[in-house]
């Protein structure tokens, strides 16, 4: 068994392997993680991602397997590893979508 697990339809397709994932959790704020994955294909639609939950199990000797769950709020291409290429993706919960109307404002009936 892997000791990282990936399940997400379009990861699936690309035949995706984690190579590692890194998690940044606070008590009073949004946790943050980062996934890195390798696949043979050249150009991975970031569209197709963004938005997308993904699952992931990290399987760890002592204690279990421990769940995550989050979604993909941004991709980047990190370079090429032997004849496979390496991406990042950028995930959080969904409480980071509801922070992304801070200081927005909606002016009805108003002339510019």
């Amino acid at each position: 068994m892997p000791l990282i697990e990936i399940d997400n339809p379009v990861l699936a397709e690309l035949n995706a392997f984690p190579l590692s994932f890194t998690t940044k959790e606070g008590l009073s704020s949004n946790s943050q993680y980062t996934l890195e994955f390798e696949c043979e294909q050249a150009d991975v639609d970031y569209e197709s991602l963004l938005g997308q939950g993904i699952s992931i199990q990290i399987e760890r000797p002592d204690f279990g397997a421990r769940p995550f769950y989050a979604y993909v709020i941004g991709a980047s291409d990190s370079g090429q590893h032997q004849d496979k290429f390496v991406y990042k993706l950028e995930l959080s919960t969904w409480l980071w979508f509801l922070m992304q109307n801070r200081n927005s404002r909606i002016f009805q009936d108003l002339n510019v």
